[in-house]
């Protein structure tokens, strides 16, 4: 397989992984919690970054975009979240291994504007699930936990 689709599948699992690790210590009763009242909620960030997987997913298999993501009021419970993050994961994979490598240098449309290289495409997800962490990294010590729970092990 192709290094630069390796790498992506290796940098999706290892992000998706210091996902969960951060939602563990978002406390049960904050995952709907607006910072400020206003702001996202950690569960409402967490789903996005699977609806990323999938739409992503979707992309590079050239399939229309449904922008349907299960409302935060529906995944209340941890299982339901993690569920859809981890078969959102999986699909993005899937679609990662099925891409022809000649595909790469492909330019396509972003729904929400734009073009992208599908080279470049492929790590999007894995960029997009950083930059939430470090917003629930940072919620976390809104909520008075400043202990550091990153790892970096990969």
């Amino acid at each position: 397989m192709n290094p630069a689709i390796e790498t992506a599948k290796k940098m999706t699992r290892v992000q998706t992984d210091w996902l969960h690790r951060t939602m563990q210590f978002i406390p049960e009763d904050k995952l709907t919690w607006r910072a400020g009242g206003c702001a996202k909620t950690p569960l409402e960030i967490y789903l996005e970054c699977g609806q990323v997987y999938l739409t992503d997913a979707k992309l590079l298999r050239a399939d229309t975009i449904d922008w349907t993501m299960p409302e935060a009021e529906e995944c209340q419970e941890s299982e339901i979240a993690i569920t859809f993050v981890e078969k959102a994961q999986r699909e993005f994979l899937i679609a990662l291994e099925a891409l022809p490598e000649s595909r790469l240098v492909e330019v396509v449309d972003l729904p929400w504007g734009g073009s992208m290289a599908i080279n470049d495409l492929i790590f999007s997800p894995s960029y997009h699930t950083a930059y939430h962490c470090g917003q629930l990294n940072y919620i976390q010590t809104l909520l008075d936990d400043n202990e550091r729970h990153f790892s970096w092990s990969l």
